[in-house]
């Protein structure tokens, strides 16, 4: 198999995981690496805990240059990385397919949408349930 096609296969396990509930991520600041002395915006941090490792999303928003206009325009990209115990970032996986569906997934389980749409279905067994499972 070659690398590529192994994050892709990463990337999309993370992602089945994720949609599954058996991969639960948090929203955190993000660190400071990421920030200082760049010109870059983080506009969202997620990480969690996987085989033993920090993992971490995150989307960033940087300034790119188009010379065929010869204009500066804004750019974004979703990222995953590996991180140490304390959050300093250690390795950056390729830019492969799936990344940005990881990150929608992520941003669909931190916003709860399935709790929000069964509260206003009515739902409330399925609510109740779904919350007792974060809980444990």
């Amino acid at each position: 198999m070659d690398t590529n096609r192994k994050f892709i296969s990463v990337i999309s396990k993370l992602n089945r995981l994720t949609q599954e509930g058996e991969l639960k991520w948090r929203r955190m600041d993000p660190p400071a690496g990421l920030t200082s002395a760049t010109d870059d915006f983080v506009t969202a941090f997620y990480g969690t805990k996987y085989e033993g490792r920090n993992l971490g999303i995150y989307e960033v928003r940087y300034k790119a240059y188009d010379p065929d206009h010869d204009r500066v325009y804004w750019d974004n990209s979703a990222i995953v990385a590996l991180f140490t115990e304390n959050w300093q970032k250690e390795w950056e996986f390729p830019q492969v397919a799936g990344i940005w569906e990881l990150m929608r997934s992520v941003e669909y389980q931190m916003a709860n949408v399935d709790g929000f749409v069964s509260k206003i279905l009515g739902d409330e067994k399925k609510v109740l349930r779904d919350e007792q499972e974060e809980r444990s």
